[in-house]
């Protein structure tokens, strides 16, 4: 629409002209403005982002790397989903695959929740921020999406279902018959979208909402691949259950099914630990040590209390390998049943934890079921501070 539509018979002299509905900006860079800066795997605020180790979790991200790669016409479901418990390298393995499909040219898209980060927690930006990478990843693709924008910019400050039809649905649906292979938008953390508490969010509302999303998505024949990792809260799987689409075509990967994680934890801990043991400000103190080090007993040990999860393994690891402190009395630091008061190695463990007490639904049933765990185990401790 032409600026002073309709205005005659006046004149502007002097004075700064600006125009604020979008067009100077190009419609990429306007687009990007409502786009998360830090959700797309290869953002640098997320840098260096988790990895699986070479020799660890390969079941898991070659399955999910080979129905990535499945023709159209023999695929059996549109959307994937792995879940598995808190701290079992959900992210890691949504990494590795967006890395494999980047350079297999098949990755779309990537959003990476994260409760920390006002951009990641929320829905807000999940649509512009697949949009815009869209617009990236798919040559096709991004004169629509421009076109989009451009012919109507307030189309961002729209409801998320206008968003997904204007920026994603229409424009991959005039392409769609010139893509050979499907493209691949990978969404990690779901139960990472909390909402923005200083609107009240309810974060299962939000949950469902990226769901319906994707329900919506993929309920048209678009060349799209989903792949969305999470842990198995009870109202995801609800959502899943009852979304018509997501409920008849989804694929489920049980992570703890699918995988060897004691023989993976028990290589990652190998490895790191020979790491440290070359790296220059540690070679010192192995240069005259004869003995294996850690021993066999210690890294079963410490396998046994990861319990399959590998941010355990990941958390041992950053404490015993401070460039500044000797790894090996780092390690029996970790391996003493008495911890002093003022130093936790595994602090950052203890704040996901409460993260996730915090989250249960009944928490008189839940303070229930911790007493009856401290009553027959008294290496528990409980603070109610």
């Amino acid at each position: 629409m032409p600026l002073f539509q309709e205005a005659h018979n006046f004149a502007i002299n002097g004075g700064n002209f600006v125009d604020n509905s979008g067009h100077g900006l190009g419609p990429l860079i306007y687009l990007q403005q409502f786009a998360a800066s830090g959700a797309a795997h290869d953002s640098k605020e997320r840098w260096p982002p988790p990895k699986c180790h070479p020799k660890t979790r390969k079941l898991a991200t070659s399955h999910l790397l080979d129905r990535a790669k499945q023709r159209r016409a023999e695929r059996l479901s549109s959307v994937l989903w792995l879940f598995a418990p808190a701290g079992m390298g959900k992210t890691a393995i949504a990494q590795t695959v967006a890395e494999l499909c980047e350079e297999e040219e098949l990755l779309a898209a990537t959003f990476f929740f994260h409760r920390g980060d006002p951009q990641r927690n929320c829905t807000t930006r999940l649509v512009a921020s697949i949009a815009f990478q869209l617009a990236s990843s798919i040559a096709e693709i991004k004169p629509l999406i421009e076109e989009a924008v451009r012919t109507n910019p307030a189309v961002l400050d729209k409801a998320l279902h206008i968003q997904l039809k204007k920026l994603i649905i229409e424009p991959m649906e005039k392409i769609a018959q010139h893509l050979t292979t499907d493209r691949i938008i990978i969404i990690d953390g779901l139960d990472e979208c909390i909402g923005l508490k200083s609107e009240g969010a309810d974060l299962e509302a939000e949950q469902h909402l990226v769901l319906q999303l994707i329900d919506t998505l993929q309920s048209l024949p678009l060349p799209l691949f989903v792949i969305i990792l999470s842990r198995p809260e009870a109202w995801i799987i609800e959502s899943f259950d009852s979304l018509p689409t997501l409920s008849s075509s989804t694929e489920r990967f049980d992570l703890l099914e699918n995988a060897a994680m004691d023989e993976d934890i028990i290589t990652y801990f190998r490895s790191e630990f020979a790491r440290i043991q070359k790296a220059p400000n540690h070679r010192e103190e192995f240069a005259t040590r004869a003995d294996p080090w850690p021993s066999n007993n210690v890294v079963f040990a410490l396998t046994w209390r990861a319990a399959g999860q590998f941010i355990y393994a990941a958390t041992v690891v950053r404490y015993v390998e401070d460039p500044w402190d000797s790894p090996t009395a780092r390690l029996r630091t970790i391996l003493s049943p008495n911890l002093p008061a003022d130093h936790n190695p595994l602090q950052s463990l203890d704040n996901l934890y409460l993260q996730i007490l915090e989250q249960c639904r009944n928490h008189a049933t839940t303070l229930e079921v911790l007493g009856y765990l401290m009553a027959f185990d008294g290496s528990l401790t409980f603070r109610p501070d």
